[in-house]
């Protein structure tokens, strides 16, 4: 008997998996949207050099590559927004295949950021 209650121990554990993805393109986009809030949360802007400034990429295009770049000051939580980052674009990649969405196969360069008035901004080239 404490077999079969290991075993659904087990099975309950792992199907709670965090890496599980939602399935209706409506539930990914939430989420996406879920997790970019969470982002957009953790992002430090301050810095007092243009050292500290980062443009990092975020999102996936059907294509490949990241459909855009988030700026942020090195203070920020990088092994936090890592993972946020690898999660929205998990998300990102399967919103592409259940969509069916295109893409104009573009390249997205990083910006060039810099630090004016006390924040990371991006700036034009």
């Amino acid at each position: 008997m404490s077999k079969y209650l290991s075993l659904i121990f087990i099975l309950l554990i792992l199907s709670c998996s965090e890496d599980k993805l939602p399935q209706t393109e409506s539930e990914i986009l939430a989420e996406m949207n879920q997790v970019y809030s969470q982002i957009e949360d953790l992002v430090i802007l301050s810095c007092t050099s243009s050292s500290q400034c980062i443009a990092t990429p975020l999102g996936v295009k059907p294509c490949g590559g990241p459909s855009e770049y988030i700026v942020h000051s090195t203070a920020t939580d990088q092994i936090r927004l890592n993972a946020l980052i690898s999660r929205y674009n998990k998300l990102n990649e399967q919103y592409n295949t259940v969509s069916g969405i295109g893409s104009d196969c573009s390249i997205e360069n990083p910006p060039a950021v810099s630090c004016i008035s006390g924040a990371c901004v991006e700036i034009e080239n």
